[in-house]
């Protein structure tokens, strides 16, 4: 049980991470650089100056969020009245123990799911560090 805790975490913890960096690709180079330093081109301009790399900013983007639109269809279709059942005992109190309880057996039926989530998201990041090493400075 803990090891599926803390490979929901590290899921849980790279969605978060994914969600940052979208947004540091949305805003271009030089947005969240907490140097100081100025900005030099930003998400406006950065694919017209770089097209390579910007293209494949958005192919990992559509991919991430592909991998988790398929989580979510795959969690919905397999563990139907888990869903409900979470629903329905978070709904009052999410600190409630029996919204924990139900959470946690959400996660018990859903980790098949999150296995192939975090499968596709290394997929992911495999195939854009492998486009923008093939994009150079272009």
């Amino acid at each position: 049980m803990q090891r599926k805790r803390n490979g929901l975490r590290v899921v849980a913890a790279l969605v978060l991470a994914l969600s940052f960096a979208g947004a540091a690709w949305a805003n271009g180079p030089g947005r969240g650089d907490f140097r100081g330093g100025p900005r030099v081109v930003g998400g406006l301009l950065e694919p017209l100056l770089f097209p390579c790399r910007a293209s494949c900013g958005d192919e990992a983007r559509s991919c991430f969020e592909t991998a988790q639109e398929a989580a979510q269809t795959c969690i919905s279709g397999a563990c139907t009245s888990e869903v409900a059942a979470a629903k329905t005992a978070c709904q009052a109190d999410r600190t409630s123990t029996s919204c924990k309880t139900a959470v946690e057996t959400l996660r018990s039926c859903a980790q098949s799911c999150i296995d192939t989530q975090a499968t596709e998201l290394a997929s992911c990041r495999t195939d854009l560090s492998t486009c923008a090493t093939a994009c150079g400075n272009s």
